[in-house]
């Protein structure tokens, strides 16, 4: 009798990210920022991802996913204060999972580990920016039960 077998479920690792996943980290901004044509956009590198992990815990972090000690997602986040709410909040700041990955639901596990970390610092927001035209995004962010706030960002940047 030839039984067949039932694909393996395959074993995901989702936790906070440390100094030694900064290269990879690196990497999957990278991707990310191609796949949305911002690569110019992208200031940072491995060496400067690896000292802000280890300097500002308290004010950031990152969460990865992680497949055979491979780094396959990361969400990065700050911490930050509404005076009006007189609450903590996360500000998430990336997303991102690799292409060959999608559709594994590890995007949504990492975002219920930020919920998880919110809930933690007794935070109930996470807030985050998202392209008006990246509709699989919106329609990804609206199953998760997230809500829209339509308001324009300003950004005044006075480096230069």
């Amino acid at each position: 009798m030839n039984k067949s077998k039932s694909p393996k479920k395959v074993d995901f690792i989702f936790r906070q990210a440390n100094v030694s996943d900064s290269n990879a980290i690196y990497r999957l901004m990278l991707e990310l920022a191609k796949d949305h044509n911002q690569t110019e956009y992208v200031k940072t590198n491995g060496t400067k991802i690896k000292k802000v992990l280890s300097e500002q815990q308290a004010k950031m972090g990152v969460l990865v996913a992680e497949l055979n000690y491979q780094i396959i997602g990361y969400l990065s986040y700050t911490w930050s204060y509404s005076i009006w709410n007189d609450t903590e909040y996360m500000a998430l700041d990336d997303l991102f999972v690799s292409n060959q990955f999608r559709g594994m639901e590890i995007g949504k596990s990492l975002m219920e580990k930020a919920k998880e970390l919110c809930a933690n610092r007794k935070a109930s927001t996470i807030k985050w920016e998202v392209e008006m035209d990246n509709e699989k995004a919106i329609r990804f962010y609206e199953r998760l039960g997230a809500k829209m706030n339509i308001k324009g960002i300003f950004k005044w940047d006075f480096s230069t």
